[in-house]
């Protein structure tokens, strides 16, 4: 991999959730309590407000999100703006939640799409701009206070009948991949990914209105004949090869000239293109023999693990299309432009280039002017990647290897300890390390007292998530004090050996946020700002954004 010096760098960005609880819903629709044999990946994204530089309510402001098991967590954060209760977590009971969310912002609201393995949700919010917050100034921070739009959700409209639908489908295989999408009339178009191979497409009525959702199921032409072979004793078997090929490993829904059309990137390297009019296959493309890099040496066997991104770019009534190819080897992206030309989809290639490693990209985007890439290495390092890009020059003759930076990081987290010393005071010098250091996210400090809850009682009853600032801050203390005196009530001590109890049960402490607040900072996604160009990474508990750098003289 080539490389070169450093031009942004990552600041991150811990969140804390002092000055309000987080939000806990169960969303309960009665489903019954199941234990399917998958395991669906964890998720998250991002969603910027649309004309964000025109309006100071929303400018750098944006919500993200990461999905988990049965649980949807929520955040909205702004650069001008205190938010006040901009946290909710949803628990969809019984039912894991497929990825990816939606988020998708319309005049009046803000809409949350969300599909599990059982059914799926629209969840309604308002606009920052068609609300009436209120809005004070905060002397201590220095910036206005408003409310988020997660200040009053509810799981009542979620659980309404009019935002939520459960599905069945006949094919044996679970749904594991989701886009969505709002069509022109504002109704909710779902495509999920089967394990069999087939698309599940659910169109739900538009927002407030109470009618019938439809359901249909796109299969690839090889399926249809799969199919036909079992209905018919004399034509030859299909090949157990075959039922697995045509398996999707991502989708995307995309609107060439007002027809919505779902491309799904399957397990056998092609394309495949459905009509969301009349649910047929529109075209097959295999990127293979049409896209790669010359001289190329790739494996026709099938492969999971390829993604797709859109990429809409000014000035283009189309969007990219963005293609990651993964494979053991000669991994690659592959930019093409889908369009619509007398009633076909044509392909037409735009770029191609060679990624900085292998395997291991767990995000990845592109703009008009940089690849922006997230990237787990061999020794299991996530580190952030980028590479600018010129449309015109870098043509599928030009492919070869790229010059890949490295986005630097701010602020290490230290995995130090205070110093020991006969002159500073054990639990100051922690709480202090703690606190006041920004080091460490309210969660990972919450995960690290829970371990002593059993051991002091009920002054342990209240619940982790609903832990302010300064009451976590007591918790943290009487947890650590209780913790001394069990130890030393035991037997006598010296005056030393009581200091050396203090500093190790307080070390010992410490060494826990450490290895959550490094579990918390596992990246899951990388965003970008479309007015800005402003760039960051979406982790466990936090988010960090990506700044240019300043030049090193």
């Amino acid at each position: 991999m080539a490389t070169t010096s450093c031009a942004y760098q990552e600041i991150n960005c811990i969140r804390n959730t002092s000055d309000a609880a987080r939000k806990e819903l169960n969303i309960d629709i009665g489903l019954p309590q199941t234990f399917p044999d998958v395991s669906l990946s964890e998720s998250a994204g991002s969603h910027f407000y649309e004309n964000g530089s025109k309006h100071g309510l929303t400018r750098n402001r944006l919500i993200y999100w990461r999905t988990y098991q049965t649980f949807l967590e929520l955040h909205e954060i702004s650069l001008n703006h205190n938010l006040v209760g901009n946290s909710v977590r949803y628990n969809f009971l019984n039912s894991d939640i497929v990825p990816a969310v939606t988020v998708i912002e319309t005049r009046s609201r803000v809409i949350v799409l969300v599909a599990t393995l059982h059914a799926v949700f629209r969840i309604v919010l308002p606009h920052p701009l068609r609300a009436v917050p209120a809005e004070y100034f905060d002397d201590e921070s220095n910036l206005h206070t408003t409310v988020s739009i997660f200040s009053d959700v509810s799981g009542v409209d979620v659980t309404a009948v009019k935002n939520h639908h459960v599905y069945n489908r006949d094919g044996p295989g679970l749904t594991h991949r989701c886009t969505s999408h709002i069509t022109s009339d504002d109704s909710v178009i779902f495509s999920l990914s089967t394990a069999d191979g087939c698309i599940l497409v659910l169109k739900m009525p538009p927002c407030g209105i109470q009618g019938i959702v439809t359901q249909h199921e796109l299969r690839p032409t090889s399926m249809m004949k799969r199919i036909w072979t079992g209905l018919i004793p004399w034509m030859p078997a299909a090949t157990s090869e075959a039922a697995v090929s045509d398996r999707v490993s991502d989708l995307v829904i995309v609107t060439l000239d007002n027809h919505n059309c779902v491309i799904a990137i399957c397990h056998d390297h092609k394309l495949r293109v459905y009509s969301l009019r009349n649910f047929q296959q529109l075209a097959i493309v295999n990127v293979l023999d049409e896209f790669v890099c010359n001289g190329g040496n790739f494996t026709s066997t099938p492969t999971p693990g390829h993604l797709l991104r859109l990429t809409p770019t000014v000035g283009k009534t189309c969007p990219l299309l963005a293609i990651y190819l993964n494979f053991v080897e000669n991994s690659q992206f592959i930019i093409v432009q889908p369009q619509w030309e007398t009633n076909k989809i044509q392909m037409q290639l735009v770029c191609s280039l060679l990624p900085p490693f292998s395997c291991g990209l767990v995000d990845f985007l592109i703009n008009s002017s940089h690849v922006w890439s997230l990237w787990v290495t061999v020794e299991g390092v996530t580190t952030t990647l980028f590479t600018t890009i010129d449309w015109q020059y870098y043509t599928i003759s030009k492919c070869g290897e790229r010059n890949w930076n490295t986005a630097s990081v701010t602020d290490p987290l230290s995995t130090e300890p205070p110093a020991l010393s006969p002159n500073i005071d054990p639990r100051q010098a922690f709480l202090d390390r703690i606190f006041n250091t920004n080091l460490f996210s309210s969660e990972s400090i919450r995960k690290a007292v829970s371990i002593y809850r059993p051991a002091v009682g009920s002054s342990m009853s209240v619940p982790g998530d609903c832990f302010g600032g300064e009451t976590l801050r007591e918790e943290v203390i009487t947890a650590i004090e209780r913790e001394i005196q069990n130890t030393a009530s035991s037997y006598e001590m010296e005056e030393t050996e009581y200091y050396q109890l203090q500093w190790d049960c307080w070390a010992q402490l410490y060494s826990r946020c450490v290895q959550y607040q490094e579990q918390g900072n596992k990246s899951l996604s990388v965003f970008l700002n479309p007015s800005s160009g402003m760039g960051g990474v979406v982790k466990i508990d936090s988010i960090s954004f990506l700044l240019p750098a300043e030049p090193v003289r």
